[in-house]
């Protein structure tokens, strides 16, 4: 709907003496949001990047930070609507986790994960792994 808009007030403009005066009120809003919200979006995100200092590994590390995962595994599957990323449920808490621990959680196996840790422990019959989400 919007490419239809924006060829309408191109074709508009084109066949007007070539101001944007002559677009109208409604076209200018509209060419001025266009090109206007993705510039703000951009240099905020610049803003934000400078102000934080974080790199983009160390946000994905804050966000794990903040999950809790506490329970047996019900599914471990490549959510391929998530572009193939490797996940875990437990407890109905939706759980990614790096490709290179693919074949070392198993269902049936338990997990416990407390919020601010970034160590995944996972406990089989036998042993428990720690698996560290920075490594």
């Amino acid at each position: 709907m919007l490419v239809k808009l924006w060829m309408f007030l191109e074709d508009d403009f084109i066949r007007s003496s070539g101001t944007l005066k002559d677009v109208g009120t409604t076209g200018q809003i509209v060419l001025y949001c266009s090109i206007g919200a993705p510039a703000l979006f951009f240099i905020i995100f610049l803003i934000h990047s400078m102000v934080t200092g974080l790199s983009g590994q160390e946000l994905v590390l804050e966000m794990k930070k903040q999950i809790e995962v506490k329970g047996k595994v019900d599914a471990v599957f490549i959510d391929y609507s998530n572009h193939g990323i490797l996940t875990v449920i437990s407890r109905e808490t939706k759980l990614e986790i790096p490709q290179k621990w693919h074949g070392l959680i198993e269902i049936g196996d338990s997990l416990s994960k407390y919020k601010g840790e970034i160590i995944l422990k996972v406990f089989k019959q036998d042993t428990v792994l720690y698996l560290d989400y920075a490594r």
